[in-house]
């Protein structure tokens, strides 16, 4: 029974020394000294929908990215497809070498 109420009172002591570091951090953040004030930040409605639009982004990128990937397995796997890719390839190493002054090594 005693272990039970001093797990608890550690509990209650860990969450008291977090609020305490996360106060500090805010107030260091906003640049307020003294100890009787107590910070509040809440999220505001820009800040909202700004993080709302980068969620959006990166969401948005990754399907992206997963669907070229799925493409261009599909593409090695299949010979019709794969043949397509390598010359597609091609024409754009030619037109590099084109562009740039480089010499073909092959």
């Amino acid at each position: 029974m005693k272990e039970k109420y001093n797990s608890i009172l550690q509990q209650q002591a860990d969450e008291e020394k977090e609020y305490e570091k996360k106060q500090d951090k805010l107030k260091d953040k906003f640049g307020i000294k003294g100890k009787d004030v107590v910070v509040v930040e809440r999220t505001n409605t820009f800040k909202f929908t700004i993080n709302t639009f980068i969620s959006l982004v990166c969401l948005v990128k990754n399907i992206i990215v997963l669907a070229l990937a799925l493409t261009g397995i599909l593409a090695l796997f299949y010979p019709a497809p794969r043949t397509e890719v390598l010359l597609i390839l091609q024409q754009a190493l030619d037109e590099i070498y084109k562009i740039l002054p480089i010499e073909k090594f092959v």
